[in-house]
């Protein structure tokens, strides 16, 4: 099971999350993201970008804040 953890946000509200490693949270983004009937090129080529964004943007929208990347369609890749 991953760790979960709560904090107190830069703005004094309650955050609470969860913590993944990178492929674990590729493989529940495309999963949620991608339709399941998608050729496996398709979706193999999806992880690769998904990828290259969360690296290029990791810590790029939450500076201070106890998490890296949210559920806002900012951060989603």
């Amino acid at each position: 099971p991953s760790p979960v953890w709560v904090a107190i946000s830069s703005d004094g509200r309650l955050s609470a999350g969860v913590e993944l490693d990178v492929e674990d949270y590729l493989i529940s983004a495309n999963s949620s993201e991608m339709p399941a009937r998608s050729p496996i090129e398709f979706l193999k080529a999806q992880v690769v970008a998904a990828r290259s964004w969360l690296l290029a943007n990791w810590g790029s929208h939450h500076p201070g804040e106890p998490y890296t990347v949210c559920g806002g369609d900012h951060c989603q890749c």
